[in-house]
């Protein structure tokens, strides 16, 4: 996240989801948060001589890490998320887990065995607290982060779990004199 920018004061936040929140009523706000917030451009500078665009990306796979005290209800909420985002998710565990989407659970000996899949296009995101710090210590050294907050029914929140976000500044100006602002022609 950009220091200073619209997303950072979240990671302070500790939030809590309202009691009775339907599984409609959270793909609905998944929803209708990435078609008017996440899914655009927005420019929230609007400074004359000077585009500052601020645009989300979506990874190619969202790799999720399970156990036994992870709830199902979360699991869903992930599920949502990445159906709402059109991005292929997979479950892993380091345990045989009673959960009913046995067929979509990938068996791992140890988190590490994941390492060939930590680049740019992956996300973790931890709904388990079994992760080994040797896990976590890979990630770091391959420049990731495990995201491992509890998921929210807000998809303001949630989805900044799975987009990574990035900021375009393009100057039409150079010593004071503007010399055009087609953004288009800027790419």
């Amino acid at each position: 996240m950009k220091a200073g920018g619209n997303n950072y004061v979240r990671q302070f936040l500790s939030l809590s989801d309202e009691e009775g929140t339907t599984v409609k009523h959270i793909e609905e706000n998944y929803r209708q948060h990435y078609l008017s917030h996440f899914s655009k451009e927005i420019d929230y500078a609007k400074l004359r001589g000077q585009h500052n665009i601020c645009r989300y990306i979506k990874p190619k796979k969202v790799k999720v890490l399970v156990g036994p005290d992870t709830l199902d209800e979360h699991i869903q909420m992930v599920s949502i998320a990445c159906a709402v985002l059109k991005v292929k998710v997979h479950f892993f565990s380091t345990e045989k887990i009673d959960w009913q989407h046995k067929d979509k659970l990938i068996i791992l000996n140890d988190w590490v065995e994941l390492e060939k899949s930590m680049n740019e296009d992956n996300r973790f995101r931890s709904l388990t607290d079994t992760v080994s710090n040797e896990f976590k210590i890979k990630l770091h050294q391959h420049y990731l982060h495990l995201y491992d907050k509890t998921p929210t029914a807000n998809g303001r929140f949630e989805l900044l779990n799975y987009l990574s976000e990035q900021s375009v500044s393009i100057n039409y100006h150079r010593y004071g004199n503007l010399m055009g602002e087609d953004i288009k022609a800027a790419f």
